[in-house]
């Protein structure tokens, strides 16, 4: 009898600990959809600052730096960019970098993929 007890005490232990590790997958899973979302609107906010993505030729990234060559590089929003977190900009002839940060690659990503 007491054998029987052991045993299906054990087997609820495993089901709640399969349940438990479901729960904490489902949350994991929920959490990451939104951050993605959040990114996402970020991404399409800071790609209107440069003019929209019908003004952006090319976008390469380099450490914490965002290299974009533009159409119309009047189009660019500075204050924007610096109430973003922007830390600053050099214009060059042809192309445009902007001192962005962590998520440079990131937003070079999501402009390459959105082009």
């Amino acid at each position: 009898m007491l054998d029987w007890i052991l045993d299906h005490l054990v087997l609820c232990i495993c089901l709640l600990a399969i349940l438990v590790c479901l729960i904490a997958i489902v949350i994991i899973l929920l959490v990451k959809k939104t951050k993605k979302k959040d990114d996402s609107s970020f991404f399409s906010q800071i790609t209107s600052y440069f003019g929209g993505k019908d003004n952006i030729l090319e976008a390469t990234s380099k450490g914490s730096r965002l290299s974009l060559v533009l159409k119309d590089y009047s189009l660019v929003n500075d204050e924007e960019l610096k109430k973003i977190g922007v830390t600053s900009s050099i214009k060059m002839t042809n192309k445009i970098t902007f001192v962005i940060g962590d998520k440079a690659k990131s937003i070079e990503e999501y402009i390459n993929e959105n082009k």
